[in-house]
């Protein structure tokens, strides 16, 4: 399964992470320097005796150039790990991918606390 966990609150999206890759062997990959060479050895290497694996990939979305390919690997190639991409800012709808059945999931701060900021006037 794919996942693309972005948005402001890092810490919501930073415990949805955790219970993604619970029980599990976890590689953590730089997304801003990753490639799809990269990307395919880590998630076509499953050990022997590994049931479920999970690949993290950070700040791809937002700071990798190479971003497109990535994207357009996971939907032309069948995933069988965990596979879930994090990132500390929102990312526009259309960055993700149409097909290949990710899964997407934001996580904003609420809105009060932007009015609480407004609010207060030096």
């Amino acid at each position: 399964m794919v996942y693309f966990l972005h948005g402001d609150d890092i810490s919501s999206s930073r415990k949805r992470l955790t219970e993604l890759i619970e029980n599990m062997p976890v590689t953590f990959l730089d997304g801003t320097k990753l490639s799809v060479n990269v990307l395919e050895e880590n998630i076509s290497s499953v050990g022997f005796f590994e049931e479920k694996k999970a690949v993290v990939v950070e700040n791809l979305m937002s700071k990798n150039v190479n971003k497109k390919k990535i994207i357009e690997f996971i939907c032309d190639n069948v995933v069988n790990c965990s596979l879930i991409f994090w990132d500390p800012k929102k990312i526009i709808k259309t960055s993700f991918p149409k097909r290949g059945g990710a899964r997407v999931e934001e996580f904003s701060l609420p809105s009060y606390y932007y009015k609480f900021l407004d609010s207060v006037t030096p």
